[in-house]
């Protein structure tokens, strides 16, 4: 994985704990409010504290009623961030994206090989008095190699799609939407518990 596609994982988890952490904070606040809006309640028998205190209350029970909404939203989503927490599909991801940097690699290196073995045969057979069509059919086993945007184009650009597809579906902690691994490898993936996992959809779905 990239440096960049790393501090926007390590970021999203931050934020998400944050979050969690602050639903816990207005769980308690929720608390508190209760109470005060206890308090204010009977304040709003006297006349002159009457319209103030029933505004005030009524803005306690909104702050109260969002602060559980919040709360409710924060569980569900640690719920299934642990249903679908996919440790298995993040580590088979995670050593895919230390393979393909090297297969790239490795690929670029395999094409200039080609590239200086063909020219270093076709320079000799030219300096023989060959031409072009004949030193094709000579060279038969020692194929011309495509032109580098080609290659490019049919070799490294599908591994580089590869490797930006798990590298988002790896940042989309806590929700790893499988969806992002669209014509990878991993596309469909299940695992081994395949009701587990269906249970686990479906209560994304819910």
């Amino acid at each position: 994985m990239n440096e960049a596609s790393n501090k926007n994982e390590i970021l999203f988890r931050k934020d998400y704990f944050a979050a969690l952490e602050s639903a816990d904070e207005i769980s308690k606040l929720t608390s508190q409010v209760n109470k005060l809006t206890a308090k204010v309640a009977g304040l709003s028998h006297y006349g002159k504290l009457q319209g103030a205190a029933l505004q005030f209350k009524s803005g306690l029970e909104a702050i109260k009623q969002s602060g559980q909404m919040l709360n409710e939203i924060a569980l569900a989503d640690r719920e299934q961030a642990s249903l679908r927490g996919m440790k298995e599909l993040s580590l088979l991801c995670h050593n895919r994206l230390m393979e393909i940097p090297h297969q790239i690699k490795l690929a670029k290196r395999a094409y200039s090989d080609d590239v200086v073995r063909y020219k270093s045969a076709a320079n000799e057979l030219v300096k023989k008095g060959f031409i072009e069509n004949q030193i094709a059919l000579i060279l038969v086993d020692t194929p011309k190699p495509p032109d580098e945007q080609a290659h490019y184009m049919t070799i490294i650009k599908p591994l580089e799609e590869e490797q930006a597809k798990i590298e988002a579906f790896v940042a989309d902690f806590p929700r790893y939407d499988q969806s992002l691994l669209a014509d990878t490898q991993f596309e469909g993936w299940q695992p081994e518990k395949v009701a587990d996992f269906d249970a686990a959809a479906t209560a994304l779905g819910q």
